[in-house]
């Protein structure tokens, strides 16, 4: 690629994160009470005004350029397993998380899991929940998407190595 084109591609990339960015945030704004009640089953792109050419975008230009190099596909995968990974470990440690309850005590296990999650994300779990327990579950589970999703990428990988003891 000349360097003119390479320009004009990264251009068009950031047009395009801008441009993507700006509808994910219209679709969530729009679908608020049915994300927040869990009955919002859609992509977040789905009914924005953009949602045609963002499937275009994605089925030709994206499977074309991006998705197709062999390096991104092994680091996506490595991704996901780490992700995966991660929520397989701390989503059980939290299903039952009540530190104030003197009657629910955690295994060794979870209480290590916890222990591991930020105090500032079990604060704010702490302040949201209420008493229902359906939606404290839900809170539960927010606490662990929130924690594992502020992760930089090189912490979620090394925090995944230290738990399966790969070092």
């Amino acid at each position: 690629m000349h360097s003119s084109e390479h320009t004009a591609f990264q251009e068009w990339v950031q047009f395009s994160r801008q441009w993507l960015l700006y509808s994910a945030a219209f679709g969530f704004t729009d679908n608020y009470e049915k994300i927040m009640d869990g009955e919002y089953t859609n992509d977040i792109l789905y009914g924005t005004f953009h949602q045609y050419s963002i499937e275009i975008m994605k089925k030709k230009v994206m499977g074309k350029y991006v998705y197709s190099d062999a390096s991104i596909l092994k680091l996506e995968l490595a991704a996901q397993t780490i992700i995966n990974s991660l929520l397989d470990k701390f989503v059980p440690a939290v299903l039952e998380y009540e530190e104030d309850d003197e009657n629910y005590k955690q295994s060794k296990g979870e209480r290590k899991l916890t222990d591991l999650i930020s105090e500032n994300y079990k604060r704010c779990y702490k302040s949201h929940k209420t008493d229902n327990d359906s939606y404290n579950l839900y809170l539960r589970l927010l606490l662990v998407t929130d924690f594992i999703s502020g992760m930089t990428d090189s912490y979620a990988k090394n925090l995944y190595q230290a738990l399966v003891g790969i070092y």
